[in-house]
């Protein structure tokens, strides 16, 4: 299995708030959001202030040293999740309803559950 996060920041932000926290997957930048629009990912203000009562989650990771950086692109853009096989075909879709919402742990580790068996 392979991870991809894609970010809306150019490849020199990504080095420099990203790439010092070694992270376990591919990043890749995305500061024309070709691929947000290729997927349908959309900003939102709705959903950012609807997300609001994830503030704690934020201050806490913060506090374990993941700072956000500079806010570059849309500051509502509401994250969306993609699994795809090995055939390379979108399994599976899930458009958050806010700026924290994300495909559930509970459903990635059913979907990954055969295949790492």
């Amino acid at each position: 299995m392979e991870a991809l996060a894609f970010f809306q920041s150019p490849p020199e932000s990504i080095a420099r708030y990203v790439g010092c926290q070694e992270a376990p997957f591919s990043i890749v930048a995305d500061p024309d959001q070709e691929v947000y629009r290729a997927y349908g990912v959309q900003s939102a203000w709705a959903g950012f202030f609807k997300g609001s009562p994830r503030l704690g989650q934020l201050i806490s990771a913060a506090r374990a040293g993941f700072l956000p950086g500079k806010m570059e692109g849309s500051t509502a853009l509401i994250p969306a999740d993609f699994l795809i096989g090995p055939d390379l075909v979108v399994q599976r879709t899930y458009y958050g309803r806010d700026i924290g919402d994300h495909l559930p742990l509970e459903e990635l580790d059913a979907w990954l559950g055969p295949r790492t068996a």
